[in-house]
């Protein structure tokens, strides 16, 4: 039988705030796929939900049946994340939903089937690609695919349960030019930050771009303005890509992304790059493939930073610092020692933490070579 009580495996992706608190997720009873979700404020360990347990505001019977093992957790001590569950009156057609810790405890705040705010005779639609971000001050974002009038493949949304407001939908008009593509929900496709909330989406029927980061300004008009366009002048020549999965935007505005860019004198070993943009400031470069790794020797330089397979991962805080995870190549470069960690400050300044292969001694024991690093960066991904 199932032992809950007892953590029956590893935790996955624990999140750390600013209190010193952590939410987390872990395997319960006897497999490993039955993952519950967890928070420990002040030293105490709460269950906020485990598969198996009655899922509130629902029929009596519906209980959660799966428990995404991956979910965001503020400042506030909420932790928002995807489930999935059955029972009386459920089915394929209403079965996935967004869970978060709000007024009342640990509750649905959207659900497949359910009504979409704002967009009459349209529902959500399968919660089972999406990964909700949460703002320190409760706002939650997320994708969603649409049923019904509004039908469509991609939609963004922001603010407080109960009070979604859609910022854009496949089909509606782009600020730039044509309308808003429909790329499949995705874990992190979406940063939510305060003020606002940034994405990377696609552009239908404007010649000469195809996809752009946009960023919700956060008035109470919803506007949604392009930051980087696809063809448009970038700090190095033109936007020639950018990447829809990984943004983080901290809570003033600023977004950190990765693009790769084109251009006369632009080679395929020097054209990704990290960038940090804010609406009304100009882009700037906080890191570009082909440079020197600093922290390393002569003769090696940062690897690709558009391809996941390099390992490229960061989170941008908010007092302005950036962390970034790199692969690097060159000299005496192996898989031993291929791996960077680093911080950019807001001046722009890169700073050397550590790398995979370097000697490290902890409390007087023999130096030991670093083997691998593992940040744990956060979901959306949220720093």
């Amino acid at each position: 039988g199932q032992h809950f009580g007892t953590f029956s495996s590893s935790f996955y992706a624990p999140h750390l705030n600013d209190a010193g608190n952590v939410g987390f997720s872990a395997p319960v009873g006897d497999n490993v796929i039955n993952t519950g979700v967890f928070r420990m404020v002040n030293g105490v360990i709460e269950t906020l939900a485990i598969p198996g347990q009655q899922v509130p505001g629902l029929a009596a019977g519906v209980t959660y049946e799966w428990i995404l093992n991956l979910h965001a957790f503020n400042d506030d001590n909420l932790l928002a994340t995807r489930v999935q569950f059955s029972g009386p009156g459920v089915n394929a057609s209403n079965n996935t939903g967004l869970a978060q810790t709000w007024f009342g405890g640990f509750q649905l705040v959207a659900r497949e089937g359910g009504g979409a705010p704002g967009l009459p005779g349209t529902t959500f639609g399968d919660f089972g690609e999406t990964m909700p971000l949460l703002a320190d001050n409760g706002q939650i974002a997320f994708d969603v695919g649409l049923n019904g009038a509004s039908a469509g493949d991609s939609s963004r949304w922001r603010r407080w349960p109960a009070a979604f407001a859609n910022l854009v939908k496949e089909g509606d008009p782009t600020p730039v030019g044509g309308t808003f593509g429909g790329s499949t929900p995705n874990f992190w496709t979406m940063s939510l930050a305060t003020n606002g909330a940034a994405f990377v989406e696609s552009i239908e029927g404007l010649a000469g771009s195809s996809r752009a980061l946009w960023v919700d300004a956060g008035g109470a008009n919803g506007q949604v303005l392009a930051v980087a366009l696809q063809g448009d002048p970038a700090p190095v020549g033109v936007y020639d890509l950018i990447s829809k999965t990984d943004i983080d935007t901290a809570s003033d505005g600023t977004t950190v992304f990765v693009a790769c860019v084109a251009g006369p004198g632009i080679t395929a070993t020097k054209n990704t790059l990290l960038l940090r943009a804010k609406l009304g400031e100009a882009t700037e470069v906080l890191l570009r493939e082909g440079t020197a790794a600093y922290g390393f020797g002569a003769g090696v330089e940062i690897d690709e930073l558009f391809d996941l397979s390099t390992y490229p991962s960061f989170a941008n805080n908010d007092t302005g610092w950036t962390l970034i995870q790199a692969r690097v190549r060159g000299l005496g470069i192996n898989n031993t020692n291929n791996i960077g960690l680093w911080t950019i400050d807001p001046q722009g300044e890169i700073h050397f933490i550590a790398r995979t292969g370097m000697l490290l001694s902890l409390a007087g024991e023999p130096a030991r070579s670093v083997e691998s690093l593992r940040p744990t960066f956060g979901v959306g991904p949220q720093s």
